[in-house]
């Protein structure tokens, strides 16, 4: 005779996985934040030591031109993907904080999360 786990034991393991899954998205989210962060500082660096070039003769109009549009484009980028991962690192926090209200919350929405 099997013994088949009580609805609190379901739920505690439910809960715990959930908790398990947002650790790891809010890993992931400070990784990119800190991905960000570091191509952010490069994107800023970047056009000091590019004006110093334009400055000395090293580097011609039509290529600084060049060089300037691809540093605002990356800033584009890297200010387009900031807000996400600020999104998805505070909804990892708040799962982390409480995970059985993540649970309530998804079976709401989707029914049971019984396997």
């Amino acid at each position: 005779m099997s013994v088949s786990p009580s609805d609190e034991e379901r739920e505690a393991e439910v809960a715990r996985r959930v908790g398990d899954q947002a650790r790891d998205a809010a890993e992931r989210a400070a990784a990119a934040a800190s991905e960000a962060e570091e191509g952010r500082g490069d994107v800023i660096d970047e056009p000091r030591g590019l004006r110093q070039k334009i400055t000395s003769g090293g580097v011609s109009p039509d290529d600084a031109r060049r060089a300037l549009a691809g540093l605002r484009q990356r800033h584009r980028v890297i200010a387009a993907r900031v807000p996400s991962i600020k999104l998805a690192y505070d909804g990892a926090v708040r799962t982390i904080e409480d995970p059985a209200a993540r649970v309530a919350e998804l079976t709401s929405k989707f029914g049971s999360l019984q396997q």
